[in-house]
C-alpha cells in the first residue's frame, strides 16, 4: 500500500491527538507506523490505520512516556553552541559594534554593556515559553538549546562578569562580545532546529 501525502498527514494528526507534541519523536514514531500500515496490502487505508494503532497501543504509550526522559536524559549541547560557525559570525559582529560604540572610555563601555548578553535573551524566554505550551511541533533539540544557553549565561553572570571587570578593556570587550553572541544563538538555534525537523517531516511526506 503506497500512502499519499494527505494520508500521511492524517496519521500525523492522529499521533498529535495521541499526545506526540515533539516533532522529532513523532517523526520516528510516524515512520514506524507508516511501515506497518503500508505492509497491510489487503486492507483499505482506514482499516489498516485503525488496526495498526490498536496493535501498537503499548508501543505508542511507551514512546510517549519516554518523551520527558529523552529530553533530560541526554547531555546539554553546550559544545554545539560554540562549534556552530554562525556563533563566530555573531561574535565578530558584536565585537565590531562594541568597539565602535561612541563611549567616553572603554571603562564606560564595559560598565554599560556587560549585562547586555543577559538582556538579549529576555524576549527569547517568552518565545520559548509560548512555543513549549502551544506548539504541536516542539523540538527536543530546541528545548535542550534553551537550557544549554541558559546554563552558559548563568556561568557568565556569576563567574565571567567579575573577570570582565578585572581584565584589560580589550579582553573585556572580547568576553562581552562572546557572551552576547551566545545570547543571540538562543534565537538562531531555535529556528535552525525547527526548520531542520520540518525538512525531515517534508522528506517523509515525499518519500
Amino acid at each position: 500500500m503506497k500512502l499519499s501525502e494527505e494520508q500521511i498527514q492524517q496519521i500525523d494528526q492522529r499521533l498529535i491527538a495521541f499526545g506526540f507534541g515533539f516533532i522529532d519523536i513523532r517523526i520516528e514514531v510516524l515512520d514506524h507506523i507508516l511501515c506497518l500500515i503500508e505492509a497491510k496490502d489487503n486492507m483499505d487505508f482506514q482499516q489498516a490505520v485503525d488496526l495498526v494503532f490498536e496493535e501498537q497501543q503499548a508501543y505508542l504509550k511507551e514512546q510517549k512516556r519516554m518523551t520527558f526522559t529523552r529530553i533530560i536524559g541526554e547531555k546539554l549541547p553546550l559544545k554545539g553552541v560554540f562549534t556552530h560557525p554562525i556563533f563566530y559570525v555573531f561574535w565578530l559582529v558584536f565585537f565590531a559594534i562594541y568597539s565602535l560604540l561612541p563611549m567616553d572610555s572603554k571603562e564606560v563601555l564595559i560598565k554599560e554593556t556587560f549585562m547586555l548578553p543577559i538582556s538579549i535573551t529576555i524576549f527569547a524566554f517568552f518565545i520559548y515559553g509560548l512555543y513549549f505550551f502551544t506548539s504541536k511541533n516542539k523540538s527536543m533539540q530546541t528545548i535542550r538549546v534553551f537550557f544549554a544557553i541558559s546554563t552558559i549565561l548563568t556561568c557568565y553572570l556569576y563567574f565571567i562578569t567579575p573577570l570582565v571587570k578585572k581584565l584589560n578593556n580589550q579582553w573585556s570587550v572580547v568576553l562581552i562580545s562572546a557572551a552576547s553572541a551566545v545570547g543571540l544563538m538562543m534565537y538562531y538555534l531555535f529556528f535552525y532546529y525547527k526548520n531542520k525537523n520540518e525538512k525531515k517531516f517534508k522528506s517523509l511526506l515525499n518519500s
